[in-house]
């Protein structure tokens, strides 16, 4: 059995006039043409360049849109199940093979192409090319299965609480969006998703030590909390989910693309 849990934080400070405008980490970011997945916007991260970094030049560069002010707002952690050896008696030993760090910033600008694409992205969700595009990545189908249940989960829960905010705190024609930064061990191992209990797994949230990566952060904080391993991850890598207040709803294309590093290119098309 597999578990995933999420958690976030943030200051409970009052909002002020400079950062009344959504909270975005990366937004418009969508596959150039449905019909050809591999093809994306959002460039590779440079040598010595950090996971932050590019998410402030790209979203700059192919969106349009200024972003800064990045801070961590939690992790989610998938949680696997397996047995020592064929003799039952031996008890299961957890291990997490993929970690997901999420961020969000203050938006300093938009791009004014926002409705043009936002079209775009019904489009997809209404194309027939849905079924086609997601029979294409079944060799990765394990990995689907964990983004179709963190897209629930995040829209279940977590947004009937951030975005419930920003409707009234938060000018509600600016898009708004998320990004989950995946890794995966030595083995290359994902988690299948099967299953979800808080009372099984659970990560108090916390924050990064003073010039911690985030990587080094979520192997320590589950390390600490949990006493389950996590070493040996890379970036595979970002999931982006985007919101508009205005329309109410999901809408907008959420996909998987490559960070460096990596293989393959992994598109998801919410069904």
């Amino acid at each position: 059995m597999v578990y995933i849990r999420y958690n976030c934080w943030r200051h409970d400070t009052p909002i002020t006039l400079a950062q009344k405008g959504f909270w975005i980490l990366l937004a418009l970011l969508i596959p150039m043409n449905p019909e050809e997945p591999d093809n994306f916007i959002f460039g590779y991260v440079e040598t010595g360049e950090t996971p932050i970094n590019t998410v402030i030049k790209a979203t700059q560069e192919e969106a349009g849109v200024e972003i800064n002010n990045i801070v961590q707002m939690g992790y989610i952690l998938a949680e696997k199940k397996v047995e020592t050896s064929s003799n039952k008696k031996h008890p299961k030993v957890s291990t997490i093979n993929t970690a997901i760090n999420i961020y969000h910033s203050f938006v300093t600008s938009v791009s004014s192409n926002w409705n043009k694409q936002e079209t775009q992205h019904r489009q997809v969700l209404n194309s027939k090319n849905t079924k086609k595009i997601l029979s294409k990545r079944n060799d990765n189908n394990q990995l689907v299965q964990i983004l179709d249940y963190v897209a629930e989960y995040v829209k279940k829960l977590i947004l009937k609480i951030e975005f419930e905010f920003k409707k009234k705190a938060y000018n509600p024609t600016l898009p708004s969006s998320q990004v989950f930064n995946f890794t995966k061990n030595k083995e290359g191992m994902y988690c299948i998703v099967r299953d979800f209990n808080e009372q099984h797994f659970s990560l108090p949230g916390g924050g990064c030590d003073l010039g911690e990566s985030w990587e080094n952060c979520s192997i320590r904080e589950t390390l600490e909390e949990t006493q389950m391993e996590t070493s040996n991850t890379k970036i595979i890598g970002v999931y982006v989910l985007s919101y508009m207040a205005q329309t109410g709803a999901l809408h907008q294309v959420q996909h998987i693309r490559t960070l460096s590093n990596c293989d393959e290119t992994i598109e998801f098309i919410p069904r």
